[in-house]
């Protein structure tokens, strides 16, 4: 007479084997399943093409670069304070190429927000559609409302005054104008040299209106 066996109990490595597979399997099913769901979109090429009228170096060139050792002196610092006492247009005097200069002004909130108007009109055209076009012509603008002399030569400088809720369609078509005919083309090394000390500028301006309210900051070195 055969005794009767009992059934093997599986081990729990046995069990979790067994649940490892099937919780695999599953898983490869859920993602063949994802895989065959997946829809192919066509690549966004808005970005690929640079626009003709811009200089695709202007864009890695050191002068475009944060100018993080940037320092006002106590006498910048001076005649920021004069000029905001006494409400006048603020300028400094940038050094570059040794001891050669290049005078920049202050925009009006009136010319910023032309500069800025000037670039809404232009986005509607195709040709001004890029993001790199876009930033170089800001750039352009704002110089042309910005630089006032070069190596101690005056240059010509466009001037614009109103409301800036409403800006003057004679003055966007002049300004555009004006920069055609004077930065368009420009050789590359004046307008790098030009774009440096118009960056620098900038940065001092920002760093004098950051701290316009802090009593240390106006306190002269030493």
């Amino acid at each position: 007479m055969s005794e009767d066996k009992t059934p093997e109990k599986p081990t729990d490595e046995k069990v979790n084997e067994e649940l490892k597979k099937i919780l695999e399997g599953a898983t490869s099913e859920a993602t063949d399943e994802k895989k065959e769901e997946r829809a192919d979109m066509p690549r966004e090429e808005t970005f690929d093409q640079v626009s003709p009228s811009v200089d695709p170096t202007i864009f890695d060139n050191p002068a475009n670069t944060s100018l993080k050792d940037v320092v006002v002196t106590d006498q910048e610092k001076e005649e920021f304070l004069e000029c905001i006492l006494f409400d006048k247009p603020f300028g400094l005097d940038i050094e570059v190429l040794r001891d050669k200069k290049i005078h920049i002004r202050t925009r009006s909130t009136y010319e910023q927000a032309l500069c800025y108007k000037c670039l809404f009109e232009m986005q509607k055209e195709p040709e001004h559609q890029t993001g790199f076009d876009i930033l170089l012509w800001l750039q352009r603008l704002s110089m042309a409302l910005s630089v006032t002399k070069v190596f101690g030569k005056p240059v010509d400088i466009l001037s614009f005054e109103g409301d800036s809720d409403l800006i003057q369609a004679e003055h966007i078509t002049a300004l555009r104008e004006f920069v055609k005919a004077n930065y368009i083309n420009l050789p590359y090394t004046k307008w790098q040299v030009l774009l440096r000390a118009f960056m620098e500028f900038t940065a001092k301006e920002k760093i004098l209106l950051d701290n316009v309210v802090n009593r240390d900051f106006w306190n002269p070195v030493g």
